[in-house]
């Protein structure tokens, strides 16, 4: 059997001179109300869902009375939720209490996580740049929920129909029973223009969003949230946010940490301002410590190594002196670390040898802390370069608290790991990269794992090597919570013979939490 369709919408709109009126008896639409639940007011949202509610009641009763599992998402989101998240809450929560009344089960919210979107502008972008932005993104949808289920999908305004399509091919493929499009109003023959004239009926300010607060009335949204971080006078933006009481701040500053990188590139002076404001006001939400070098150095790595790896250990710390490497190898790829991260935050590397990008991404301005499993690398960096902190520490098992760093490097490293434990290694670096935060990998393009046993660099070298075509790469990355932001590649002589040449994938991904 193939999958039911059926949609309604509480009101119908229609837009006559500048006003935007109901087409049923031509009252005006209250788009003074709506422009503020647009811009932080929760309690418009919430009546616009039991609205929204008591429309699908009317218009399905059998879907609303079903035995069948009735699944209740929004539209997609990835740091903070869209206004329209209030609408399907309220709705939910309503129908909910309608059904539970009757003896019925009540209604399942999900959340469809968006990824890979690449702007964190998406509810002020154009409608032509939000379809290119969406045919871009990701997303992340729990098709256990949806199977055989009724699921309702609620937004607010319908104007052109697109998010109906993008939701409706991102739910087809796990096959639920029905899908109902709900919406608070369609809007019929709408000019362009209209979507602005209804968001903007109130126009916003930090005045307006703070009265919001003090009301006890605000919503955090991703549109909210975009309005805030832009505000062009930074004077004004340090008084609204230091008038504010901690848990917004925390709220604020967890959404804007959630979110890709593009916060810090695109309004660096509201970043700035609101971290400011946190530190001034000493919230623990930025104070972390991580072990001392000591404690962490007490605590053996090699535990969490195979055979095949312990042997590549070996063979590094038994000829850590003679491979030597001046940083000039990574420069370009810092340089794009840098680009993409423009934060001069803390920064942890995998791998370090000695120390040569280390000394880069000091250079560059980070805050910086190596590891490597190997104790003869680690005796060379602590030598040449002993203003670095540098850690004996296994990428499987790294000693620092969870979000301890805005960004992590590991230029040629983790191909020494087994397939079957890059994960493993990728999972611990998400934990301790703040979302948002930025991962740069290389890994040498190929098939196959396996010790290889060769002259280099003038000795004998028995590693274990892992090589990864690049889809196979992405999506063990992506499992792990990681999105590819760029990638680029580079040959490299891997053994000091000139006619050996290595092609390298650099990866660049932005981490998702």
């Amino acid at each position: 059997m193939g999958v039911t369709v059926v949609r309604a919408a509480a009101r119908r709109l229609t837009y006559r001179d500048g006003i935007v009126v109901d087409a049923t008896d031509g009252s005006p639409f209250d788009i003074v109300s709506y422009s503020q639940f647009k811009y932080g007011s929760r309690r418009p949202g919430i009546t616009y869902g039991q609205e929204v509610a008591l429309a699908f009641i009317r218009s399905f009763p059998d879907l609303a009375t079903s035995t069948t599992r009735i699944v209740v998402v929004g539209p997609s989101y990835k740091y903070a939720p869209t206004p329209a998240q209030t609408i399907a809450g309220s709705f939910s929560s309503a129908l909910s209490t309608w059904r539970t009344k009757r003896g019925l089960e009540p209604t399942v919210p999900m959340h469809i996580i968006r990824s890979r979107v690449g702007t964190d502008t998406y509810a002020m972008a154009g409608l032509a740049d939000r379809l290119l932005l969406n045919a871009q993104s990701g997303h992340h949808v729990d098709g256990s929920l949806i199977a055989g289920a009724i699921v309702i999908v609620i937004d607010d305004v319908k104007l052109t129909g697109q998010t109906e399509a993008r939701m409706h091919a991102r739910l087809m493929p796990h096959e639920p029973d029905t899908i109902c499009y709900m919406h608070l109003a369609v809007v019929e023959d709408a000019p362009p223009e209209i979507e602005d004239v209804m968001n903007r009926a109130s126009i916003p300010s930090l005045d307006r969003i703070d009265a919001t607060i003090m009301a006890g009335d605000f919503l955090l949204s991703s549109r909210v949230l975009d309005f805030i971080l832009k505000s062009p006078d930074t004077e004004e933006l340090y008084r609204f946010l230091y008038d504010q009481d901690d848990r917004f701040l925390e709220e604020l500053f967890t959404a804007m940490m959630s979110s890709t990188l593009e916060f810090y590139g695109r309004y660096p002076d509201g970043v700035c301002t609101l971290e400011r404001v946190i530190r001034e006001r000493k919230l623990s939400i930025m104070a972390f410590t991580i072990p001392t070098r000591e404690e962490t150095d007490a605590l053996d790595p090699m535990q969490y190594l195979t055979e095949d790896e312990r042997t590549t250990v070996l063979d590094y710390d038994a000829n850590a002196a003679s491979r030597q490497r001046g940083p000039e190898f990574w420069l370009p790829e810092v340089a794009t670390f840098g680009r993409l991260l423009s934060i001069r935050g803390r920064i942890l590397e995998i791998g370090c040898g000695n120390g040569a990008e280390g000394e880069s991404l000091t250079d560059a301005g980070f805050s910086y802390v190596g590891t490597d499993v190997s104790a003869g690398y680690l005796a060379q960096a602590r030598a040449q370069r002993p203003g670095l902190d540098t850690r004996w520490m296994s990428a499987y098992k790294l000693h620092f608290p969870d979000n301890s760093f805005d960004g992590t490097w590991s230029g040629n490293t983790l191909y020494h790991l087994p397939k079957d434990r890059l994960g493993e290694a990728l999972a611990e670096i998400h934990r301790v990269t703040r979302g948002g935060g930025l991962v740069f990998v290389s890994l040498p393009v190929g098939e196959g794992e396996g010790m290889w046993t060769k002259q280099s660099f003038g000795y004998d070298s028995t590693r274990l090597w892992s090589k990864y075509e690049p889809l196979e790469a992405f999506g063990v990355f992506q499992a792990q919570g990681f999105d590819l932001l760029e990638l680029d590649y580079k040959e490299s002589n891997g053994s000091g013979k000139a006619d050996e040449v290595i092609r390298w994938m650099l990866l660049y991904f932005s981490v998702v939490k």
